[in-house]
């Protein structure tokens, strides 16, 4: 049975939060690394291998969508290189926390949002 390991953070660079992947084999040595997000500030919470062999990461943009913050979800190939990004949220803070693949080939999402003075947990 063929390991792997994969770990997902948030770097700082020039006052910018991106997110960074790093796909590590059954050696323990790095077989890809990929950054994801734009100029802002943008944090992967969550990594999840999915069915085909690929990733699905959740977590916050503030440089893509409507709000301060939203919800931030990427599927990448088992490469590390997208194949599709997706934001959901309003005018306010909403984050994505952790993504899930069903069994219809969905994904489903548990995160927060914030609309005034009000925390919300949000399955999407």
């Amino acid at each position: 049975m063929r390991k792997s390991i994969i770990t997902i953070g948030c770097a700082i660079v020039i006052c910018t939060l991106i997110i960074s992947g790093c796909h590590k084999n059954e050696n323990n040595s790095q077989k890809w690394m990929r950054t994801f997000g734009g100029k802002y500030i943008d944090c992967g919470y969550s990594v999840q291998q999915t069915s085909d062999g690929g990733y699905i990461i959740a977590g916050y943009t503030a440089s893509f969508g409507a709000g301060w913050t939203d919800v931030y979800l990427i599927k990448t190939d088992a490469n590390g290189n997208t194949v599709w990004t997706k934001t959901f949220g309003g005018s306010g803070e909403d984050m994505g926390y952790s993504a899930q693949q069903t069994t219809d080939g969905g994904y489903i999402i548990v995160g927060v949002v914030f609309q005034a003075i009000l925390y919300k947990l949000a399955i999407l």
